[in-house]
């Protein structure tokens, strides 16, 4: 009834109209007002939509909800079907001639990126929008993770931040050793493991290095040989050293 009000005006006016529905889970049409469960009302609306584009050769633009699997994880966003993202109902991807599935990129709160999922008159891809919340509007931009800025400090957050596990892991390893000086290679990867860290053999061998060359004051040593080792923590040459504690 709304399309056909709508096409009438815009016949009286000699103008082209367009419909917009907000959502295609939210709003009614005289065939949804019967159906009893969430998929029925999605495909009972689906159809109508098709109805008063054909009937009256109009535009119909409808947002859609998304079912979760599409977005409950960084994983989840990668791994689902966009074409299949509409909420209840598979009518969704089947009725529309040009779907679009929009999304906020992780860490840009401002940027839309937006696939291009189905469209039967055009290309399929993607592009980005930024939102300017003062004025209201959205402008096309670029893919925000290929800025070389925002790459760069990514890059420098990674390296600290395994820097700074490696430093605790050399951390833990010396508390080991502390309680039981002199203890064997065999003998101390017994005591990581009991320790519940689950360290493999490069990890091992990081902190290894980290706490030889000393850290927090302190440092590792081996008293041993490559056959027997003979591990203790002594007093570093480099006091001065400092890491936040394990």
């Amino acid at each position: 009834a709304a399309a056909a009000d709508l096409a009438t005006w815009a016949k009286s006016e000699g103008r082209q109209a367009a419909l917009f529905l907000d959502s295609i889970q939210a709003t009614r049409s005289a065939a949804s007002l019967g159906a009893e469960t969430p998929r029925t009302i999605v495909e009972a609306n689906v159809a109508a939509m098709r109805v008063a584009s054909t009937a009256h050769r109009m535009l119909v633009v409808a947002t859609s909800e998304a079912n979760r699997a599409s977005y409950r994880s960084d994983v989840a966003v990668d791994q689902s079907n966009d074409l299949a993202a509409g909420a209840e109902s598979r009518a969704i991807e089947f009725g529309a001639q040009t779907q679009l599935m929009a999304r906020t990129p992780k860490g840009h709160p401002d940027v839309i990126h937006v696939r291009i999922t189905k469209n039967r008159r055009a290309h399929v891809g993607e592009f980005w929008l930024r939102l300017d919340r003062e004025a209201h509007n959205v402008a096309e931009c670029d893919n925000p993770e290929r800025d070389p800025r925002i790459a760069s400090a990514r890059a420098e957050g990674k390296l600290a931040s395994n820097r700074a596990n490696v430093e605790s892991d050399a951390l833990a390893l010396m508390a080991i050793v502390r309680a039981e000086p002199s203890i064997g290679e065999r003998e101390l990867r017994a005591a990581i493991k009991e320790g519940g860290h689950g360290w493999g053999r490069d990890r091992l061998n990081a902190a290894k290095r980290i706490a030889r060359a000393g850290i927090g004051g302190s440092r590792l040593v081996n008293r041993g040989d490559d056959s027997h080792a003979d591990w203790h923590v002594e007093a570093s040459r480099d006091p001065d050293r400092r890491v936040p504690d394990a």
